[in-house]
């Protein structure tokens, strides 16, 4: 009974959140601007991971193939390696094709790419619609914090500090969220689910993805379903296309 209760109760709070949401941050013409301003810097880090993304799939066919690597394909496997926080060590020869394409595969589950109506709503919700001050000072629109002193302290305590993280460009700022979500062990559901809508032959879903965030906010459930409400809400299904024509882009998607 007490669970069922619980359950309700939860629902409640869920459905008053997103209604407050939905009041205080309506889609206004400051809103589109927002959005005409921040797209194309993610977009612009998204190719950069696709390109990435396709040279690992053209090197794992070559191997599938039973062609060997030149000096440069190992190279860029040994620097996608460190890139994505992967073991780097080197293969024996017997087992070397193998193991190879073993580490391709973990790493085409990291190098991907973030759905740009996510980063958005992750933008709109960590920023106000770009109205932080502290954020456009940064070029931090996703709250992202470190230990190492910078300036502006976010939270503080008896024993532990924490700082803004701050970066040259817009595009920096886009760079280190989205190696975040690749990279940390917190975020390993979001890289699961969209490897498995890969497998599945999908595009990444940006309002599935959202629930992969479950543990960037304190709030979890709230969070993501925050998240999930403003792609609903503010962010139709044709943004994309509408703000930005690159058919190249949607080629290597």
């Amino acid at each position: 009974m007490r669970s069922i209760l619980f359950r309700i109760l939860f629902c409640l709070v869920l459905a008053w959140a997103n209604h407050a949401l939905v009041a205080a941050v309506p889609f206004t013409a400051t809103g589109k601007e927002f959005v005409s301003y921040f797209l194309p810097h993610v977009r612009r880090v998204n190719l950069d991971v696709l390109f990435q993304r396709a040279h690992l799939l053209n090197i794992q066919k070559k191997l599938s193939k039973g062609a060997g690597l030149y000096i440069h394909e190992i190279d860029f496997l040994a620097k996608m390696a460190q890139r994505y926080k992967l073991p780097a060590d080197t293969p024996a020869m017997a087992d070397f094709r193998q193991t190879v394409m073993d580490r391709i595969v973990r790493a085409l589950e990291r190098c991907d790419i973030v759905p740009e109506k996510l980063v958005l709503a992750q933008a709109i919700v960590e920023s106000g619609w770009g109205k932080s001050a502290a954020a456009r000072k940064t070029n931090n629109y996703f709250g992202l914090t470190q230990r190492r002193p910078n300036g502006l302290v976010v939270t503080q305590s008896e024993t532990t500090t924490y700082y803004l993280k701050s970066y040259a460009s817009l595009y920096d700022g886009i760079k280190d969220y989205m190696r975040t979500i690749n990279t940390f062990p917190s975020y390993k559901k979001f890289r699961l689910m969209r490897a498995d809508m890969r497998r599945k032959g999908q595009k990444p879903d940006a309002e599935q993805l959202a629930q992969g965030l479950i543990r960037w906010s304190e709030r979890r459930e709230l969070y993501t379903e925050k998240l999930r409400m403003v792609i609903r809400q503010y962010l139709p299904k044709d943004i994309e296309v509408r703000l930005l024509r690159d058919p190249q882009y949607s080629a290597l998607q």
